[in-house]
């Protein structure tokens, strides 16, 4: 796994501060991560309220908002996105897409699916 190579290892700490970064400016939202030493659908759960409200997937990208603007993609593979899509349908819960522009240390994200039940509140991130 590419997790296990030095730049698998950097690549982690930064998403580690992602999700700090993202925690520390939620509410009432705790983000769980799922086991990075094997392959998984999504990257994580998002829970509120004592409640599951979102599954994510979470990327970092040694570029700034003006690369990320030029090249048009932060780079999800179709597979991924697909995946994210099922589960979300079949928990009823949105899919969230989490990128860190490590060059200006900006974290951006999108509700990649808006998958929920009608008693559902927002995940806490939009």
């Amino acid at each position: 796994m590419d997790i296990l190579t030095q730049k698998g290892k950097k690549s982690l700490q930064y998403e580690k501060n992602m999700l700090d970064i993202i925690r520390n400016a939620s509410n009432n939202s705790f983000l769980f991560e799922t086991n990075k030493d094997m392959p998984s659908k999504v990257d994580g759960v998002i829970i509120k309220n004592n409640e599951l409200s979102g599954v994510f997937e979470s990327k970092c990208r040694n570029m700034s908002l003006k690369e990320l603007k030029q090249y048009g993609s932060w780079l999800v593979t179709f597979d991924k996105i697909m995946d994210g899509k099922v589960i979300s349908k079949l928990l009823g819960v949105p899919y969230m897409g989490f990128l860190y522009l490590i060059k200006d240390e900006i974290v951006m994200y999108w509700k990649i699916t808006v998958h929920w039940t009608p008693r559902s509140t927002q995940c806490g991130f939009g």
